[in-house]
């Protein structure tokens, strides 16, 4: 939902700064009515509000009040979804319409979608993304990822538990079942931060609607247990959704974790 809030805007030409027009200009311009100040913006913010199922306000200079009344209505809202047939994207705007049976109720929705085809990232490109995001200074965040490091009775062991959430993730209907499958990567990394090690799988999950409403309410956790190399210092875990190109990533030192 798009909100925006804009303070009253008045007409430059009344300013303190701007002096009285000429007397020459003043007689030889035509009597045209003037466009409202801001109006062009104002459109603009009010477009948009109304496309994203927001409200747009303007020409008040209480912008806090604005911000207020925003987060009130933020109070209260429902996420609605629903799957399209892969054979009906057809790249046009689709209008949606949602209704409630209960009286007196103002209801603000997202006016329709565009029905464009997931396009399916190729192996190059998405192995040119994991790469990036392994030799990062920084984690990816698109993906909300936990790590959790625990060392094994072995000294040259440890237990990589990841956390990650599903809610961040792009299931589709296929079969009768929410499909989407995971690139899970595992990098044990030296001090310097070079890649030691690297070990990739593929997690192709799939649940029933029931299953997936249960899912949903916590993190789904995935664990390995890792042979650490000699000159391990940190083991960085990345997860990358193929149905929607994001990716997370977190790290955690071996040396902490005892």
């Amino acid at each position: 939902m798009f909100t925006h809030s804009r303070g009253l805007m008045v007409n430059p030409s009344f300013g303190a700064a701007t002096s009285s027009l000429p007397s020459e200009m003043a007689r030889t311009s035509p009597v045209v009515p003037p466009v409202p100040v801001g109006f062009a913006e104002q459109q603009t913010m009010t477009l948009m509000a109304e496309r994203t199922g927001g409200r747009a306000f303007y020409n008040a200079n209480e912008i806090h009040t604005s911000i207020r009344r925003a987060l009130d209505d933020s109070e209260l809202t429902y996420t609605v979804g629903f799957y399209v047939n892969q054979n009906e994207m057809d790249s046009k705007f689709h209008e949606t319409k949602v209704t409630v049976a209960r009286k007196g109720v103002e209801l603000r929705a997202r006016k329709g979608y565009f029905a464009y085809a997931d396009t399916t990232q190729s192996e190059t490109s998405r192995d040119i993304v994991m790469r990036q995001a392994l030799f990062a200074n920084l984690d990816a965040t698109a993906l909300p990822v936990t790590v959790r490091l625990v060392r094994e009775g072995k000294a040259n062991a440890i237990n990589v538990a990841s956390l990650i959430d599903p809610k961040r993730l792009l299931f589709a209907m296929k079969d009768g079942q929410l499909a989407d499958a995971i690139d899970f990567v595992i990098a044990q990394q030296g001090a310097d931060g070079r890649n030691l090690k690297v070990d990739a799988e593929v997690l192709n999950l799939a649940f029933t609607p029931a299953r997936y409403r249960q899912v949903l309410a916590q993190d789904i956790q995935f664990g390995r247990s890792v042979e650490l190399q000699p000159e391990t210092r940190m083991i960085r875990v990345m997860f990358y959704d193929r149905s929607s190109g994001l990716i997370g990533s977190a790290r955690g030192s071996v040396n902490i974790a005892q």
